[in-house]
């Protein structure tokens, strides 16, 4: 299960579910706290391209996990998605309660 921002597209993620990465979206215009909060529920880390609220809520709030690529939108949405789904396979734990900054696991599968 992964929750997204509403700043990934549609397309990623249907990429995604190509993947068989389980997606959900919080409520339409909910804050970033909210989303934190929403994907807490879930127990499922949070896709985003929000890098500077995100960061900042890391420090604040408990966690299952922040993915972090301010450019994932000009990327090719196949590297992305399957980049995403080799960490959710490969490094569940790493994601609990960290900040993941996917641009630096792109070519590594």
């Amino acid at each position: 299960m992964l929750v997204l921002d509403e700043s990934v597209g549609r397309l990623l993620e249907n990429r995604l579910e190509r993947f068989d990465v389980e997606t959900e979206r919080p409520p339409k215009e909910s804050t970033d706290r909210e989303v934190l909060k929403f994907a807490m529920g879930k127990k499922a880390p949070v896709l985003t391209r929000d890098q500077g609220d995100f960061v900042i809520l890391d420090n604040d709030m408990d966690h299952y996990g922040i993915i972090i690529d301010k450019y994932m939108h000009l990327r090719d949405r196949t590297l992305v998605a399957e980049t995403i789904a080799s960490i959710l396979e490969k490094y569940p734990r790493l994601l609990l309660k960290n900040l993941v900054f996917l641009s630096n696991y792109y070519g590594q599968f």
